[in-house]
């Protein structure tokens, strides 16, 4: 008995961290396939530099944004080279993984392979198709780091309150990892500007919702970390570049033309997938008798919250437009609020019929939705390793006009299928993402790109 439970515990832990390696590697490796795009071009310097970093994320925060976090690390790994970029791609991995972790914690999958299978397909199945401009937050190298990167940092921070509030977790963070989590807690403060007020909201909002049902002593971990948090948005509001910003591209709009418009914007935000996974998710739990149903309605109206005050807090950044990826925070929370209803008693004993009937449901859609998944993987993989050959392609365009002398260069443009190449404009739909150079040398991606390369200028064909 006791060797069948070794086994068990061993498919639980070694099973789940394979399927998530699994993804992890296969997003690796989808990363090493996108080129450099714009802004990536704009952060390159030849050799790394402390100081290059260190003074260009400086004249960010004072003339453009005061995302410090996202412009240190953007000109760290886009100033070192290949290895910068190998790092980077690296890192992205590390951050799905780190996301499918976090689901798991917040979820009730703790002593089933099956249930933590299932939950985290689910999760990286809706992180897959939900977003309207995924490639654009979570491939583009200097998209991802900003917001990609951002949305897990913050899932990071709130998860501990989450399990603290909602489900009575006392021991949330261990000694050694607490003076981390204020660290982390104080970057993601600064990461983005839409996000991190409805962070803090939520973060107090659960502490206080413990604070006032007498639940035991609030861990002071939490409120060092609700107060690093704020510091850091502190930190970022304050930014002189923010104003700068605002004074040049802010649209004349009124407050209340700005809520009206979050307001009309939001009911095409949620994806018909997320739809019917949430009422699946519940007709399951009410079906199965779930006895922790309110407490996970109570985690994903903290995780709902975070998206709903995200989307509202976009009425004072100065470009009003909640698509693309200032949408993407209320996409991102939306789906760890859906994923928080996950049915998992159907895979926790006692057995009985109607518990295998609706497990064996649970177990099927996940399997289709594993197979639509792998698919799409598939697929876009292959787009972007003929993108990456067509940009390998200019590189050797770009040498041979050196040799020659040449400093002006005609690129051609990168195509993404039959109907779909950067020429026409910016490729920017789901997970495909292309924002090229343009086809005057005057445009600012031109210049980014051509200094990058070591030209004069370049153009598209």
């Amino acid at each position: 008995m006791q060797l069948s439970h070794d086994r068990h515990s061993q498919l639980v832990t070694w099973g789940t961290a394979f399927l998530v390696c699994f993804f992890a590697a296969y997003f690796f490796l989808l990363n090493r396939h996108v080129p450099l795009f714009a802004d990536d071009f704009c952060r390159w310097h030849d050799g790394f530099s402390f100081h290059h970093v260190w003074s260009s994320t400086v004249s960010e925060y004072l003339g453009w944004t005061g995302r410090f976090p996202v412009m240190f690390l953007s000109y760290s790994f886009l100033s070192a080279g290949n290895i910068g970029i190998v790092l980077h791609d690296i890192l992205s991995a590390v951050f799905l993984g780190v996301a499918c972790y976090l689901v798991v914690v917040t979820s009730g999958c703790a002593k089933s392979f099956w249930c933590r299978a299932c939950l985290i397909v689910c999760f990286v199945f809706l992180l897959w198709f939900m977003p309207s401009v995924f490639g654009e937050v979570a491939l583009w190298k200097t998209g991802a780091i900003q917001y990609f990167w951002g949305m897990v940092v913050a899932t990071a921070c709130l998860v501990p309150v989450v399990r603290f509030a909602v489900w009575d977790d006392e021991t949330v963070l261990p000694p050694a990892v607490r003076p981390l989590y204020a660290v982390l807690a104080f970057l993601g403060g600064a990461w983005l500007e839409n996000l991190v007020p409805a962070v803090a909201a939520v973060w107090f909002t659960l502490l206080l919702s413990a604070f006032l049902r007498g639940q035991k002593p609030i861990p002071q971990e939490l409120i060092i970390g609700l107060v690093c948090w704020v510091a850091g948005a502190a930190v970022l509001i304050a930014a002189p570049g923010n104003y700068e910003r605002f004074e040049l591209v802010a649209a004349e709009l009124s407050v209340w033309d700005r809520i009206v418009h979050v307001t009309r914007r939001l009911p095409g935000i949620p994806s018909l997938a997320l739809l019917y996974l949430l009422v699946g998710f519940l007709f399951v739990s009410i079906l199965s008798q779930a006895h922790d149903l309110r407490r996970r309605l109570f985690a994903a109206a903290a995780f709902g919250g975070v998206a709903l005050l995200s989307a509202y807090t976009t009425v004072v950044v100065p470009v009003l437009l909640l698509v693309g990826r200032t949408a993407f925070a209320t996409e991102y929370f939306l789906i760890l609020a859906v994923v928080a209803m996950f049915p998992h008693e159907v895979f926790a004993p006692p057995w009985t019929k109607s518990t295998g009937t609706l497990r064996i449901g649970v177990l099927l859609v996940c399997l289709a939705l594993t197979v639509l998944l792998v698919n799409d993987m598939k697929g876009t993989f292959n787009v972007y390793r003929w993108v990456s050959k067509q940009e390998a392609q200019r590189e050797v365009l770009i040498s041979a006009a050196r040799e020659r002398g040449e400093t002006t260069v005609e690129l051609p443009p990168l195509r993404y299928g039959p109907q779909w190449n950067t020429g026409k404009g910016d490729v920017n739909y789901g997970r495909l993402f292309g924002r090229d150079i343009g086809t005057e040398p005057s445009e600012w991606t031109n210049g980014c790109y051509a200094r990058a390369h070591g030209l004069k200028s370049v153009m598209l064909q």
